[in-house]
């Protein structure tokens, strides 16, 4: 990233063209499609990643209020029903919580 920061400097934009225009929105999709083709990862399409990271921070324990302003919605309710997942390690974590709670 630092790199391409050094090609871009004044940039804002995730993704753009050589000559700093923007990209085909396609173009992003089929380079993720070409990294996952010959690899064993699930096909995800690039919002999927907004929804990852957003069950990421929650689960790193940033309270729902972060996670909501970081992904800049106006609603709580947006985040919370859409956008956060409960991973695995999350409730893996439940019992273990619950049975710190009740001292077993």
């Amino acid at each position: 990233m630092d790199e391409l920061h050094k090609t871009y400097p004044k940039s804002k934009k995730i993704f753009e063209s050589e000559n700093g225009g923007f990209l085909s929105p396609a173009k992003p999709r089929n380079w993720l499609l070409s990294i996952i083709k010959d690899s064993k990862l699930e096909p995800i399409k690039i919002h999927g990643f907004r929804h990852t990271h957003a069950s990421l921070i929650f689960d790193a324990g940033m309270t729902l209020k972060q996670a909501q302003q970081r992904l800049g919605h106006s609603d709580l309710n947006t985040t919370m029903n859409v956008y956060i997942h409960i991973t695995e390690k999350a409730v893996d974590d439940i019992g273990e919580r619950f049975s710190n709670y009740i001292d077993f």
